[in-house]
């Protein structure tokens, strides 16, 4: 099983603790904690491994039907820049925000979703304010606002575990690290 390590930083304020109005999480101040799986469809050892079959369906898909189930998400969502990973997220029952081909790195892919949720609600708040509260349209998605912990969840990884997730994101939520990640210790 993976370990999770903290990342030595400068000491920084705690994450803020909002409420959740999740049902599961009853009466509990929790920090609202998003998943993404960054997948790209452009790599130089597999091109398209994102959407190589792993026992009939993707391996994005493992990756995301795994991370769904991990207790500490408000929402888990698929970041990526290309059509066919996202047809094929959708057509399995996925959510996807798509990303700047640009994004370099796994990192800057989470930071774009962050944003782009981040302004999905406030465009959304904007329009419920212009409305009667009882005629505003209902949010078709978890993902949306603003979110204290975001934990970035590799797309080739089919068997991580929801406890795996919990383990990072329960890191963050409970230290003073601003950044964790899992590792597992190597054969010597």
């Amino acid at each position: 099983d993976a370990d999770a390590r903290i990342v030595p930083h400068d000491p920084a304020p705690k994450i803020a603790r909002v409420h959740s109005a999740d049902p599961d999480r009853p009466n509990r101040t929790q920090p609202r904690v998003l998943g993404v799986v960054p997948a790209r469809y452009s790599s130089r050892r597999f091109a398209g491994k994102p959407l190589a079959l792993l026992r009939g369906k993707p391996l994005v898909m493992h990756v995301y039907h795994n991370a769904c189930k991990a207790k500490c998400l408000d929402a888990c969502v698929v970041a990526t820049d290309d059509e066919r990973i996202a047809k094929a997220v959708r057509d399995h029952g996925g959510e996807v925000i798509m990303t700047d081909a640009a994004c370099e790195t796994s990192l800057e892919r989470c930071l774009e979703v962050v944003n782009r949720l981040r302004r999905r609600a406030s465009k959304w708040n904007q329009r419920k304010k212009g409305r009667d509260s009882s005629s505003a349209e209902k949010k078709t998605t978890k993902a949306s606002g603003d979110f204290d912990v975001v934990v970035c969840i590799d797309a080739d990884e089919p068997f991580v575990q929801p406890h795996h997730i919990e383990t990072a994101a329960d890191l963050v939520i409970n230290s003073d690290a601003v950044v964790g990640t899992l590792v597992r210790p190597g054969a010597n």
